[in-house]
């Protein structure tokens, strides 16, 4: 099971009422985040959702559940933002006195190539 997956569904379906708009917002369908939230009851062994045709309303047990998938979504979304911010950072690299310009030129195009930037 996708832990961040369905805590992110729990999270959104909690926030919109309901699995359709809560899917939507997740950006994931109906069909997937109700999955994802019986899969995540299944390994609680509560009910998360007191389900109508039309709403899902928090459980008790789900209202104590909501603030620490809140947190872990929170988390997993800081975690990938940092990820990105660092594959984006540039290498900083020291080269010695005699490197022509047209050589570290060529290297730093090289690198550029490969998704890489290098401070030269």
């Amino acid at each position: 099971m996708d832990l961040v997956g369905a805590c992110r569904a729990f999270v959104s379906v909690s926030e919109y009422g309901g699995f359709t708009d809560g899917a939507a917002a997740a950006g994931m369908s109906q069909s997937v985040a109700s999955r994802r939230v019986a899969a995540l009851e299944h390994r609680f062994g509560e009910q998360l959702f007191e389900r109508t045709s039309r709403r899902a309303v928090l459980t008790p047990f789900g209202r104590d559940m909501l603030a620490a998938a809140r947190q872990l979504v929170q988390a997993a979304d800081v975690l990938l933002e940092e990820a990105e911010a660092v594959k984006h950072k540039p290498w900083r690299l020291a080269v010695p006195a005699i490197c022509s310009a047209s050589a570290l030129a060529r290297l730093v195009a090289e690198a550029r190539g490969h998704g890489v930037r290098l401070d030269l």
